[in-house]
């Protein structure tokens, strides 16, 4: 189960906090939402879909201990229980972000596969403007990875993902 909303991360959390280690002793709707208890201490919480949202919302962090959120996504003054994964993070710790690096010797391989993909868009008549906004990068670096520059950053995206662009 996958919250879109505050109130289905609610529900989530109510399904999970004895799991993690909980035991949600107040509900309410004004802020804090919780007051939860874990291993004998008592524990104000603000729920939030996203941990941003608590910055956004102006809450005041004095009066709150844990953000409980679905997705980590800044850095917050508040210890934060990310549901999704199940880890907490530390008061302004910057979430966690699992990158998937290809081995050493695969590089040259990708490097191969991008350079004929790029061109393989080319031949379709797609400029490098084009390309580049499929792949979420400027058309500069398209063009640089082109003529041979490596030194840009080019995600790489799945093959599905570039059978199902658009011709332009």
């Amino acid at each position: 189960m996958t919250p879109t909303n505050e109130m289905g991360l609610r529900e989530c959390f109510a399904i999970k906090a004895e799991a993690l280690g909980y035991e949600i002793l107040k509900s309410q709707a004004a802020f804090p939402d919780y007051l939860l208890r874990a291993k004998g201490v008592e524990i104000k919480a603000e729920a939030e879909l996203i941990s941003g949202n608590f910055l956004a919302h102006k809450h005041d962090a004095a009066k709150c201990d844990l953000i409980v959120c679905w997705k980590h996504t800044r850095r917050v003054p508040v210890t934060v229980l990310e549901i999704a994964s199940g880890r907490h993070y530390q008061p302004n710790e910057l979430p966690f972000v699992e990158r998937k690096a290809p081995l050493q010797e695969e590089i040259p391989g990708y490097l191969e596969e991008i350079l004929k993909l790029l061109e393989e868009l080319r031949n379709r008549r797609w400029s490098d403007a084009a390309i580049g906004k499929e792949l979420g990068v400027s058309g500069v670096s398209v063009w640089r990875w082109r003529k041979g520059e490596r030194n840009c950053v080019i995600p790489w995206p799945s093959r599905p993902q570039i059978q199902q662009m658009p011709y332009l």
